[in-house]
């Protein structure tokens, strides 16, 4: 059983992890090829691109010029796992996990990206922003669905033939050929009883992701019906809601 989670734009490497295993990407290649491409952007067309202000297109500028031919040699790399910082991020608690739980995360958490293709949680990577929604057709002649739709549903198919657990936003999730593939996809829905409606709150729902995932390493969950378990931020399983193929929680 995988589960799929989303990258997040927020990162920071400013405590090591010297300890932990540092594993080489999976699809190293792919990412040299794209890394190429964006390098011979400037600031102002990274700006368009990627709609973001001058400050943080000076700042992607820079580390697409100084990304490490050798990650496994730079100082700045860091498994991605510990490298994520944002909402979907905040309830995974890696400050207090083990060896062992890191390795069960290595094993059953895949986080699908607009560079890497997808990582594994001790994967080294380099700092960046490119999220996968972007129209890169101009630079790499197709979109990164088209570029990573193929090769990420194939590897998925290889890795994974029972269960998927998709903890990612509809952006990444979609690079998956689901026609092809062949693990049974369990969507997970998170909702709020706000002012008398369920609703799907964003924010709320990202850090709902992220505490699954942690429930998942910490309880090492293998099979969806365990799943059903899950009180993270108070959230409950809901059956009315749900159906063979989508989990719905509710608070």
């Amino acid at each position: 059983m995988f589960t799929l989670l989303s990258p997040s734009k927020t990162m920071d490497n400013s405590v090591s992890y010297d300890s932990l295993p540092k594993t080489e990407l999976i699809f190293l290649n792919e990412l040299k090829n794209l890394v190429e491409h964006f390098k011979r952007l400037k600031k102002q067309e990274l700006s368009e691109l990627m709609n973001i202000s001058d400050k943080l297109a000076e700042l992607n500028y820079k580390r697409f010029q100084s990304f490490p031919e050798d990650l496994s040699k730079s100082k700045e790399t860091l498994q991605s796992l510990c490298f994520y910082k944002g909402d979907v991020y905040t309830d995974i608690d890696i400050s207090n996990y083990k060896l062992d739980d890191f390795n069960f995360a290595q094993n059953s958490i895949r986080i699908l990206s607009g560079l890497y293709g997808i990582l594994r949680p001790l994967d080294l990577i380099y700092a960046y922003r490119l999220e996968m929604g972007i129209n890169t057709k101009n630079i790499i002649g197709k979109t990164l669905y088209e570029f990573w739709s193929d090769k990420i549903t194939t590897y998925l198919n290889k890795e994974c033939n029972d269960y998927i657990i998709n903890l990612a936003s509809n952006e990444y999730s979609e690079v998956i050929n689901l026609t092809t593939l062949k693990a049974k996809v369990f969507n997970i829905v998170f909702k709020d009883n706000h002012k008398g409606q369920l609703k799907v709150i964003g924010l709320n729902a990202k850090k709902a992701r992220g505490a699954m995932a942690n429930f998942i390493i910490k309880n090492r969950i293998t099979t969806p019906k365990d799943l059903l378990n899950f009180t993270g931020r108070d959230y409950k399983y809901t059956k009315e809601l749900s159906n063979e193929n989508t989990y719905t929680f509710i608070r």
